[in-house]
C-alpha cells in the first residue's frame, strides 16, 4: 500500500487493492500448475505486501516466502539477484548497518523494503500464466 502511494501516487482505498491482489493470488493458485510450495510462498509474500499496516518486523514473513520460492526454483543469476535484493533491502535496510539519515530520508518514505518482495510475487504470479500453450503442449 505504501508503495502505491509513494511511488505511483495512487491513493486508492485499501480494500480495493487487497481484493484485487487476492483475486490475482487465487487465480494464479487455481489456474496455474504450480507446486504447493510455490503457492505457499506466494501467500506468505502476499500477506505482507498487501498489508496496509505492515511494519519492518512483518517482512520476516515475506522473506520466508521468498526463501521458499528461491529454494524451489532453478539456480539462475536472476533468482539469486532477487534473493540478495530481498535480504539486503527487506531485512538489512531497516537495521543499524544502514545510516539513519539514509533510512529516514529514502528507504522508509519510499518503502524500498517492499520492492524485491513485490518483484518476487509478480514473478510467481506471471510464472503461472501459460503464455504459449502450443510450446507447452509439445506440438510444433
Amino acid at each position: 500500500m505504501g508503495f502505491l502511494k509513494s511511488w505511483l501516487h495512487f491513493d486508492l482505498p485499501a480494500n480495493y487493492v487487497v481484493v484485487a491482489g487476492a483475486l490475482v493470488l487465487i487465480a494464479s493458485a487455481l489456474l496455474g500448475r504450480q507446486p504447493r510450495v510455490i503457492i505457499l510462498a506466494s501467500v506468505l509474500i502476499f500477506v505482507t505486501i498487501f498489508n496496509y499496516a505492515a511494519e519492518s518486523p512483518s517482512y520476516v514473513i515475506a522473506v520466508a516466502g521468498v526463501a521458499l520460492w528461491y529454494f524451489s526454483q532453478p539456480r539462475t543469476a536472476a533468482n539469486l539477484a532477487l534473493l540478495a535484493a530481498t535480504f539486503l533491502l527487506s531485512e538489512l535496510a531497516s537495521t543499524d548497518i544502514v545510516p539513519r539519515s539514509l533510512r529516514r530520508e529514502f528507504l522508509e518514505p519510499y518503502v524500498v523494503k517492499a520492492l524485491p518482495c513485490i518483484a518476487v510475487w509478480l514473478r510467481i504470479v506471471f510464472s503461472t500464466i501459460p503464455l504459449n500453450r502450443e510450446r507447452n503442449s509439445g506440438r510444433p
